[in-house]
């Protein structure tokens, strides 16, 4: 079947399952649920990423050295700035936002009370690139709001793996928001165990790339790390 083709599990722990699926958003979305898998958060992916370090899974494992789509969401506000949002809306609205990228065009919102919605649980993002040295994720205001419990150990992590010294969170500039006349949200896209772009909202298009799910939670990941 196309579903089951299209997803490589990669994690598969005592109650924790996880795989990466090769599929635009909209069906990747789909497919993954298919198999009892939800899109994973940003958190629940760094967590998944140390213990899959920390029990020796094959470094060259999809979760080491591929990114992907987690859940959440950036919205880009003309004349306001940019924000993560917790749960973006391309989950509720995958096939309009992946069809939006199709054309080469943003998936916008065009509702301003349900992008005043949005706002209520969302982090403000910086003005332009942020880079954040590694050392510095546990503490750091954005990474640690991000992060909760888990900035200070994924901070420790990254350090011990000495990849790289500093991460970056790329957002859009504020020029390349005011050339839009209405707010649009893109999907948050997690760079590899190899790669410094931790946070990247480029233009990843939806109607390509990979997307993760989970089946399993936070909690667990987190008394697997002894947290």
């Amino acid at each position: 079947m196309e579903d089951e083709s299209e997803i490589t599990i990669d994690i598969e722990l005592d109650g924790i399952v996880s795989g990466i699926c090769y599929a635009p958003f909209n069906k990747a979305k789909t497919y993954l649920e298919r198999k009892n898998l939800r899109i994973i958060s940003l958190k629940e992916n760094a967590g998944l990423v140390m213990l899959a370090f920390e029990l020796r899974i094959d470094t060259n494992a999809v979760i080491h050295r591929m990114g992907n789509f987690t859940k959440e969401g950036g919205l880009f506000i003309p004349g306001k700035g940019s924000f993560l949002i917790p749960e973006s809306p391309i989950l509720e609205f995958a096939e309009q936002a992946t069809n939006a990228h199709r054309v080469n065009k943003e998936f916008y919102l065009t509702n301003k009370d349900y992008v005043e919605k949005l706002l209520v649980n969302s982090y403000k993002l910086p003005k332009r690139t942020l880079d954040i040295p590694v050392k510095n994720i546990g503490i750091h205001e954005l990474t640690a709001q991000i992060y909760g419990e888990l900035a200070k150990p994924y901070s420790e992590f990254l350090e011990g793996l000495d990849h790289f010294d500093t991460v970056f969170i790329e957002v859009p500039s504020e020029e390349e928001i005011n050339m839009h006349e209405k707010p649009f949200v893109r999907q948050l896209w997690r760079g590899s165990s190899y790669s410094p772009m931790e946070i990247n909202y480029g233009y990843i298009k939806l109607d390509t790339n990979r997307s993760r799910g989970i089946n399993g939670d936070l909690e667990n990941i987190k008394r697997k790390l002894g947290l």
